[in-house]
């Protein structure tokens, strides 16, 4: 991951609470857009000048190809109300690495995040290596709100079933049945990105029920009741549970007795 200041000066006289507040807009829609990686709006100023320290995946990912027409646009008003241009300026590399996939061709897609993922929700089936939301069709003129929401969604239910006590039975359930409020919002999102682009997208579903060897290996989907155990697991041995009617996929059970 790679981090970026993203700046503008105000020029003397302009109100400085409304470019502000047209700044925080912009930094609102990049996230939307997948290009800016966190929902925190830290911005900060000083004489005049408004800065914003972003995360981004790729090293161009501010880059103006993948703007979409609502970023053009809250630059524009925000230039012209400012009375300067926007700058971007690349700060560095990040120490935390995040592959982003290069696949010429991808067999499928995968939705998956966890309490403390910070990059993109999808990744290649192939390579297992993150794909920027930004390149991919988006879902409204805003960008990808329905992937973000249910990352948000994820990660908020994902931290409850990690911390344990207060809502844990309740976050299980949620990020373990197929059909959950989490993982119809979830399935959802899959079903909306296969339309989009074409390329099968499977939903990932927690496996943390108690269990023994053999009866992982006797599992069948939890949606369709079909065996999906696969002969050659996915991602280098990391999910060997599949099913293509249901579009899910899962790991061996972190509770095998025995």
């Amino acid at each position: 991951m790679f981090t970026h200041q993203i700046s503008i000066q105000v020029k003397q006289g302009v109100d400085l609470a409304e470019a502000v507040s047209q700044f925080t807009s912009l930094i609102g829609s990049y996230y939307q857009n997948g290009q800016v990686l966190h929902k925190q709006l830290n911005t900060y100023g000083e004489d005049g000048l408004i800065t914003y320290v972003a995360e981004t995946q790729e090293e161009d990912s501010l880059n103006a190809k993948y703007n979409n027409e609502l970023i053009k646009m809250r630059i524009g008003l925000l230039e012209e109300h400012c009375g300067n241009k926007l700058e971007i300026k690349l700060l560095g590399k990040s120490h935390e690495e995040v592959a982003v996939c290069n696949c010429n061709q991808r067999d499928f897609y995968l939705l998956i995040a966890d309490h403390s993922s910070v990059d993109s929700p999808v990744k290649c089936g192939a390579c297992f290596d993150v794909i920027p939301l930004y390149k991919l069709p988006p879902h409204n003129e805003s960008g990808y709100y329905e992937i973000l929401a249910w990352e948000q969604n994820y990660k908020g239910v994902d931290t409850l079933q990690i911390n344990g006590h207060a809502g844990e039975e309740w976050a299980t359930e949620q990020i373990s049945n197929p059909n959950s409020e989490l993982s119809i919002q979830g399935r959802a999102v899959c079903s909306a990105i296969e339309q989009n682009t074409s390329v099968k997208t499977y939903y990932y579903l927690h496996n943390g029920k108690e269990t023994t060897v053999e009866e992982e290996l006797d599992a069948v989907c939890p949606a369709c009741k079909t065996p999906w155990l696969l002969s050659q697991p996915l991602a280098g041995g990391i999910f060997p549970f599949k099913c293509d009617n249901c579009r899910l996929v899962s790991t061996f059970s972190s509770n095998i007795k025995g």
